[in-house]
């Protein structure tokens, strides 16, 4: 994060060469680099002299600049926004944003709020300070943004709506917006400037082949040259691709290039004669594609189906059938060929021309049976790393049973394991909605189950639609474990929301479910969802007497975590009766079992009741230590709500009994803005009432 030293209260700091010295809420002082987010710059950028002067004439001094930059797909509008971001970030002092917003191609677009959890974690803010909710996101950037010279250039927006909430809100900063879509709204509303990208000019089309494939191959061949820029229409992208095929060995040549592509224009029948600049890739792509092996021609239609922005080589292997080696051979080879390039170690991206292409031909050259098998091997594959993750950071927890074995490395840390869960967030709530329209119904269900971190990250919206989609799919199939185990989730996803009638609606059909199963267990979870229910609304006399059920039928289990579970709901319904003592002994008995089946996590969660539990027996100084472990444990794991703003709350109480009001009115100020930035006003606005004054 890079900080301008106008920046007002306690988000003020000082740009130290490329690093900020930033005050944090708390008066903590951080070193935080400011970021730098540009992809890397293409070296064969060639003309748009016009474009990057008009540019240069908008970069502000005293205001926010927008400009919309719209274009044909394949026109070069990236590239340039891209280079000549490069040129001028250093008139930007406090840092470079970039997102691809996914607005045109395969998949979804990038929802805002998403995008703005990159940003926010760009410009410094830690995983427990980020507000949930795209309104309190877009505020909070805003605010961060508020006298700061940043450059934000947002690729690839598929609408003005999507653009707005990412727009900063005072002067010094400055947006680039790239799309197909003319931006008029922005033009109207936003006064963006409009900059309109066209096809190259024949000398600047020449001058960019002539870079790729050389200086003597292009004089050589001068009329292949005029030619190959005739039929790619001048547009780049089939420019660089055709013309990297003749640079990539000394014994292509552009007249051979040219006959090859115009054998392909005339059987794909795409290029017209206006020189079409959407035919023009499509012909350019499919001369390309038509010169693939069949090993890297079939891993490129299977790429087609992954409805995600990036991939891994492991899902690429998934999707195609493949080990990794092969995999990885391939991916390169493609990645040789312009068809797909590297963002990160064993992760690539394909241009969303590309991935339309290649869905195309999925649909064209593949039985609708051969797709279904790609796509659930691809599903099944992120589903079982999923699972894996999820029992390694919530372990101990029901889950469904997954027969395949886990073939990848071992997952040994929670950190790792939500690292990965949180870098593949994105592909799997994407897959997720293309197996549901391909009815593959197991496969939603397997990877619904991994998903439980979403509840974790207090992403409940999207939570409740997993769960739910997960559920109808259980139906379809009779399931009734599934259904029964997403019934239960719902529960829980709901029950933040004081959405009590839909929450107990779920939990009564989970109790009809575990009926029906003549499970113990699952009929114990039944009824510590109604404990925990009654608990939260304050019925704390219903509470215990559910608690007490599920207690017996959970200590009749063999599974640890579960009895933990029980003790904890239980002294939560002791404590609020103010029966300390016992709320104590099942408090400290259930941590004791947390730390036996290593479920970090729930140690936190455990911790709390025993805080409240010694704060009721008056040992104020117990509480204040047990809390601080809670919220240390609820920070790394970014278990935001229960794990750090409870306990902040029930250690204020106690630091204010001590005398320590300053420190105390602190904690209840930092809970009210996580119940807050979590969708919890109300309880929000109880923590900001305990403040003194």
């Amino acid at each position: 994060m890079a900080e301008s030293p106008n920046v007002r209260n306690d988000l003020s700091g000082t740009v130290l060469g490329n690093v900020v010295q930033v005050g944090s809420l708390h008066g903590v002082a951080e070193a935080v680099e400011r970021p730098r987010q540009l992809p890397l710059a293409i070296g064969q950028f060639t003309g748009r002299s016009a474009q990057l002067a008009a540019l240069d004439a908008l970069v502000p001094s005293d205001t926010v600049v927008i400009t919309a930059m719209d274009g044909a797909a394949g026109i070069g509008k990236t590239m340039l926004a891209v280079t000549w971001a490069h040129r001028v970030q250093h008139r930007f002092p406090d840092g470079t944003l970039f997102a691809n917003l996914r607005g045109y191609g395969p998949g979804a677009p990038a929802p805002a709020e998403e995008v703005l959890d990159g940003f926010l974690r760009a410009l410094g803010v830690a995983a427990d300070r980020i507000p949930v909710g795209v309104e309190a996101k877009s505020a909070r950037f805003r605010s961060l943004l508020a006298g700061r010279r940043v450059l934000i250039v947002l690729d690839n927006a598929g609408s003005a709506e999507q653009v707005r909430p990412l727009l900063p809100g005072e002067q010094g900063a400055m947006v680039v917006v790239t799309s197909r879509d003319s931006m008029h709204g922005l033009v109207v509303t936003e006064s963006a400037h409009r900059l309109t990208v066209d096809l190259l000019s024949d000398a600047e089309a020449v001058e960019l082949v002539t870079r790729i494939v050389g200086s003597e191959r292009a004089a050589e061949e001068a009329a292949a040259v005029t030619a190959l820029v005739q039929l790619c229409g001048r547009l780049p992208l089939a420019l660089r691709i055709a013309a990297s095929r003749v640079a990539a060995s000394p014994y292509n040549s552009v007249t051979g290039i040219v006959a090859e592509l115009g054998d392909e224009r005339s059987r794909l029948d795409v290029l017209s004669s206006d020189s079409d600049e959407r035919s023009a890739v499509r012909a350019v792509l499919g001369w390309s594609y038509q010169r693939l092996p069949d090993d890297q021609a079939v891993l490129f239609r299977r790429l087609g189906l992954h409805a995600g922005p990036e991939f891994s080589v492991p899902a690429a292997a998934a999707v195609a059938g493949l080990d990794l080696p092969q995999a990885r051979r391939l991916v390169e080879a493609l990645a040789a060929a312009h068809l797909t390039e590297p963002v990160a170690r064993d992760r690539y991206r394909c241009h969303d021309l590309l991935r339309a292409y290649a869905a195309e031909l999925a649909e064209r050259c593949d039985a609708p049976e051969v797709r279904r098998k790609a796509l659930a091997g691809l599903a099944t594959w992120y589903a079982r790393v999923a699972w894996e993750c999820d029992r390694v950071a919530f372990p101990g927890r029901f889950r469904l049973p997954f027969r395949e074995p886990f073939a990848g490395p071992p997952i040994a840390e929670i950190g790792e394991a939500l690292a990965w869960l949180d870098t593949e967030r994105v592909n799997l709530i994407a897959l997720l909605h293309v197996v549901v329209r391909y009815e593959l119904d197991e496969q939603v269900m397997r990877l619904a189950d991994g998903l439980r971190f979403l509840f974790m990250r207090s992403e409940l919206e999207d939570a409740i639609e997993v769960h739910e989609l997960a559920r109808r799919a259980a139906c379809r199939r009779r399931d009734r474990l599934a259904e029964f185990w997403f019934c239960i989730s719902l529960t829980e996803d709901l029950s933040p929301f004081r959405r009590w009638a839909d929450a107990a609606a779920a939990n009564d059909r989970a109790s009809e479910l575990a009926a029906e199963l003549g499970t113990p267990l699952l009929a114990g979870i039944v009824v510590m969802n109604s404990a925990h229910l009654h608990n939260q609304r304050g019925e704390f006399l219903e509470g215990l007497k559910c608690a007490r059920r599920g207690f017996a039928a959970m200590c009749g289990t063999d599974n640890s975590r579960w009895e933990a579970v029980a003790r904890d709901v239980t002294a939560a319904a002791l404590n609020g009766l103010g029966r300390y003592e016992e709320a104590r002994r099942h408090s400290e008995k259930g941590l004791a079992l947390r730390r036996h089946v290593r479920d970090v996590i729930g140690e936190a969660l455990a911790m709390r009741q025993l805080a409240i539990a010694w704060q009721g027996l008056g040992d104020d100084r117990k509480a204040v230590d047990v809390c601080r472990r809670a919220i240390a444990i609820g920070r790394a794991s970014s278990y935001l709500v229960d794990a750090v703003a409870e306990p902040l709350c029930v250690m204020a109480v106690s630091l204010h009994r001590m005398g320590n009001v300053e420190e105390a009115d602190e904690c209840w100020r930092e809970a009210a803005e996580l119940f807050a930035d979590n969708g919890l006003p109300l309880l929000a606005e109880r923590a900001r009432g305990n403040i003194a004054g």
